[in-house]
């Protein structure tokens, strides 16, 4: 018998003595023998399920199906943000939907409204400043807002405080932006 199976079995052997006189062992065998002695399947009793390898599914679970009272606070939301271009804070939308008879339930409704809007997909999130509909093309800014093209190169000097600075514009530099860290 080679090397690596005679120290194998030496292994298992001193394995399955310390093993008996753990007094957990012993119980584990109990419950096996009254699972056995018990059990109406075919299956062994010592057949574990596979243990998960830690990859996610690939498919998603079916999503239930919208309750008609979100679909019109959602509607109501979008008629409401409609052909603005600023985005429009949720406080607003909700007293909005809450005129027009849509009920936002729970502790916080502004919140509850906030979660109705992103999940729809229809709407976009500007922060505290508000929403949007994803399907506009301004989403949330005017088009002169666009920043204009840079043109020729940006000059920078180091000071001696570790800011860097051009032609009156200044910036500081953390510690740890300064070494790079």
């Amino acid at each position: 018998m080679p090397d690596y199976l005679e120290h194998l079995k030496a292994t298992i052997l001193a394995l399955e003595q310390e093993l008996a006189a753990d007094p957990r062992h012993a119980t584990l065998r109990e419950l096996r023998r009254i699972y056995e002695t018990n059990s109406t399947t075919d299956s062994p009793a010592t057949s574990v399920a596979p243990a998960p390898t830690g990859a996610m599914p690939t498919h998603r679970p079916p999503t239930r199906e919208m309750r008609a009272e979100t679909k019109e606070t959602i509607e109501a939301s979008e008629r409401f943000v409609k052909g603005r271009i600023e985005p429009v804070p949720t406080r607003e939308i909700y007293h909005h939907v809450v005129s027009h008879g849509c009920h936002i339930g729970g502790a916080n409704p502004i919140n509850g409204l906030s979660a109705i809007l992103s999940r729809s997909g229809k709407f976009l999130a500007h922060g505290r400043s508000g929403w949007t509909l994803a399907s506009e093309p301004s989403a949330g800014r005017k088009a002169d807002d666009d920043p204009p093209e840079p043109q020729g190169r940006l000059q920078v000097a180091p000071r001696s405080n570790g800011s860097l600075t051009q032609e009156g514009l200044s910036m500081s530099l953390s510690p740890s932006q300064e070494t790079g860290a």
